[in-house]
């Protein structure tokens, strides 16, 4: 398991790389994209075009260089992943005033309510017995399920897109023993998180992602793990 909070750190600066610095087109693209797939639409070059006004070689290009931080993943000019969302069928539903949507991970579904700034209902699946969970809240959650624990995979662990290599292990486990067992059974390097714990990283991953005043993308505020 992890020694320490540094992985979660990293996890959050790999996974919003900073290589190069996003202009107020790509986050409004980006920003744009999120919105259309918190109703569970897959948002296109096109339709993101029409919408803000932009050429579509503009859009093109912008969603290229999200592309290239791991803020989007695109499926031809279809946006696949727009993190934290995803139309892949994965077992993390996210429900709001927008929709239905899909996150990409546990903690992806827990930093939607403060990044929507709604209550919302997160329904997923223990990864080890596939017992129902059911969470509701917007900065902290009340579960149906005594204990729910989420493990996060080890940062070295990332190779590609997050949404291809660690979300599918970033997951929910309806107590801390089916998530250790789970893990032990799986040979896999990480680490468990409490639910108060995962929602504190998913907040500081996409809490202030749709605000206009945000920082640039990859740059999220620091987490603090008690």
């Amino acid at each position: 398991m992890m020694k320490s909070e540094e992985d979660e750190s990293r996890i959050l600066r790999t996974r919003r790389k900073t290589e190069q610095a996003l202009g107020p087109r790509e986050r409004s693209v980006q920003r744009l994209a999120v919105r259309a797939m918190a109703g569970g639409r897959a948002p296109t070059v096109e339709t993101l075009s029409r919408e803000l006004g932009l050429q579509v070689d503009a859009v093109r290009e912008a969603l290229a260089s999200l592309e290239a931080c791991d803020c989007v993943v695109m499926d031809g000019d279809r946006v696949r992943v727009a993190y934290p969302f995803t139309m892949d069928p994965v077992p993390h539903e996210v429900t709001s005033s927008h929709g239905t949507a899909r996150a990409n991970c546990a903690i992806d579904a827990l930093g939607t309510g403060a990044m929507l700034a709604e209550e919302i209902e997160i329904r997923s699946v223990c990864s080890y017995c596939s017992a129902s969970i059911r969470l509701r809240g917007r900065e902290s959650f009340k579960a149906t399920t005594i204990g729910p624990v989420v493990f996060v995979p080890a940062s070295d662990l990332i190779q590609g897109h997050a949404s291809d290599c660690v979300c599918p292990s970033t997951n929910f486990y309806c107590n801390e023993e089916h998530g250790r067992t789970h893990a032990l059974a799986l040979a896999a390097r990480g680490r468990l998180l409490s639910l108060e714990q995962a929602t504190t990283l998913g907040i500081s991953a996409f809490g202030d992602l749709l605000e206009s005043t945000s920082a640039q993308s990859g740059e999220r505020r620091p987490v603090k793990m008690e």
